[in-house]
């Protein structure tokens, strides 16, 4: 690569240029490579159509490098989604990832090589399928080699990352500098791979080829054969937003990083959604579960605080998270005598399980509002309320029910399922035995699974029809953002039909990612007409089905011990998974 040296006055104006013209700047110069944060999103605009078999990196880390060096390139979405790993582990240890198309995981580590030097060095891992091997070099030298089985091909649905992957926040951003990057579909040889250290450049079976550099929007391959890496900012600073709407909803994933670590940005969220209550026509806001992380009373003081502020002015649900539990503080903060004249119903005389009836104008809807893995016994009396409710649009909330790699429904082969956190039906079963059995459920809307994008997918039901599934949960993106307090908004046509989704950054007064904006269809019964103010339905609470509360798998009014609930909320951790972006 070409040297260039700026005077100081030269290199402000590149700089004051590139900020009018909203590029991405870095530390990094142009001789050194580039640097990343979590914020610079470089990605493909389609998959890689094959599977490498080498990758190639020149790189350099300080050597009091700590922690993990991050994604050189990568794919990774969350368990179960088909992708390849291109990174560097803790201690400098580099490794390769990958999830085959039957979402077996391959973790390769090299233990013996460490790239912390504080010198750029020339990385290689190649991957031979047929001798089934994984090798590692280092500045050309073979450093060493394991004998793994791995995929020869992967068929990848997912875009691919540089200097990150494509999960949540990107927590696992590059944190070294990086010069080069190649990838190659056919095996080298250690004196190619040699001859590659060197600065030698052989097309012979190159994917791509590209050349790192300071304030770069795009990372072209210098061969104009392989994919572009397109700098994408996830703050949508000059979008405009919906306009034409006849009403809408606010959507509130998990809050468990912002109750725990941002407190003042949920009061920014939520005074972000008392002050649009009458400009943006919000009718209802929805809670997804995970108010808290730990289960503390600290945090749940706090989350009450935000919360009541809806109070008087819009209807809202709250349901509990597994982060939630055990049920003792959920109960004591958020009990039914003080919140039942928010319900039109519950299971069992408590918030646990619910159900609201509200109309926007003639169109009548019904929020049934179920505990992180319900009950059979939860279940049929859900399945009851909807039957007595035959004329209502039901939308269902809960914590756990569609995984964000795809947007399926979580069943017991999947780490994230209810059952691990003491629940009793998974996504899947609650699919069978309840939401595929209504031909009035058009929205079921979850949380649990971090992703920067919200997840929708689509299932027909028993009866034909189509329930749209909805995945909201920005944990991911507040723990590496910093906490940037996101609001799902679904802006409505008149007829309840139409629906424009928009996901907006409370925090930094944006929307987030482009792939956030989209609009979808609901299968709406009956032909309603939205033009006048919510009716809330003021009924008293009422139990359809006697239970006992003591039984926990019956609802959640079960007593616990203190000494329990501190070990629990000791025991709490922040789910690690990862999402996928929304089918369109």
């Amino acid at each position: 690569m070409k040297t260039i040296r700026f005077t100081t006055l030269i290199f402000s104006l590149v700089i004051l240029v590139g900020a009018i013209c909203s590029f991405p700047i870095f530390a990094a110069n142009v001789d050194e490579g580039m640097t990343f944060t979590a914020e610079d999103l470089y990605q493909t605009e389609s998959p890689l159509s094959s599977l490498p078999s080498t990758f190639e990196a020149t790189l350099k880390f300080p050597t009091n490098t700590s922690g993990r060096g991050g994604v050189i390139l990568g794919n990774y979405l969350g368990s179960g989604s088909a992708c390849v790993n291109f990174e560097i582990h803790e201690k400098g240890v580099p490794r390769l990832y990958i999830i085959d198309d039957n979402a077996k995981t391959y973790d390769v580590k090299f233990t013996k090589v460490n790239v912390f030097t504080g010198e750029f060095v020339h990385l290689t891992i190649v991957k031979d399928s047929a001798a089934g091997t994984l090798s590692c070099y280092l500045n050309g030298e073979l450093k060493e080699t394991q004998t793994v089985a791995t995929p020869s091909s992967v068929t990848f649905k997912n875009v691919m990352g540089l200097g990150g992957d494509i999960r949540s926040g990107n927590g696992q951003y590059f944190k070294g500098t990086l010069k080069n990057i190649a990838i190659y579909e056919d095996v080298r040889t250690t004196n190619e791979i040699l001859a590659d250290s060197k600065g030698t450049l052989d097309t012979n079976g190159l994917i791509g080829f590209y050349e790192l550099s300071a304030g770069n929007e795009t990372i072209s391959d210098t061969t104009k054969n392989g994919p572009d890496f397109i700098y994408n900012d996830p703050f949508l600073k000059d979008y405009e937003g919906v306009s034409d709407y006849a009403y809408s909803f606010a959507v509130v994933g998990d809050t468990q990083i912002l109750t725990r670590y941002y407190p003042e940005k949920l009061t920014t969220m939520y005074d972000w959604i008392v002050d649009n209550v009458e400009s943006k026509k919000i009718k209802f806001v929805f809670g997804l579960g995970d108010i808290t992380d730990t289960n503390a009373q600290s945090e749940w003081k706090i989350a009450k605080k935000e919360i009541t502020k809806l109070d008087g002015l819009v209807p809202y649900s709250i349901i509990r998270g597994n982060h939630d539990r055990p049920e003792y503080y959920f109960n004591r903060f958020f009990p039914l005598s003080e919140f039942g004249k928010n319900v039109s119903g519950s299971f069992d005389d408590t918030m646990c399980n619910t159900y609201q009836e509200f109309t926007v104008g003639t169109i009548k809807y019904l929020v049934v509002n179920l505990d992180f893995g319900p009950s059979d016994k939860v279940l049929k009396w859900a399945n009851e309320v909807v039957e007595k409710h035959p004329e209502h649009n039901v939308i269902v909330t809960t914590h756990i029910y569609i995984q964000g790699a795809d947007g399926t429904t979580i069943d017991e082969g999947e780490s994230t399922n209810a059952v691990n956190y003491g629940g009793i039906n998974t996504g899947e079963k609650m699919w069978e035995k309840f939401i595929s059995k209504h031909e009035n459920i058009i929205l079921v809307l979850c949380g649990h699974d971090p992703t920067d994008y919200i997840t929708v997918s689509r299932a027909t039901g028993d009866k034909g029809n189509e329930v749209v599934q909805m995945l909201v949960d920005p944990q991911g993106t507040d723990k590496n953002l910093e906490g940037v307090g996101l609001v799902a908004m679904l802006y409505f046509s008149n007829d309840g039909r139409h629906v424009d989704v928009e996901y907006y950054s409370t925090d930094r007064e944006a929307f987030y990612c482009k792939e956030n904006q989209f609009s979808l269809e609901l299968n709406v019964i009956g032909s309603g007409v939205a033009v006048e103010p919510v009716e809330t339905t003021d009924t008293a609470s009422e139990s359809l089905q006697e239970t006992e509360p003591s039984k926990t798998e019956d609802g959640c009014g079960s007593s616990v011990s203190l000494i329990g609930l501190s070990l629990v909320a000791a025991l709490s951790t922040c789910t690690a998974f990862v999402a996928k972006k929304k089918e369109k």
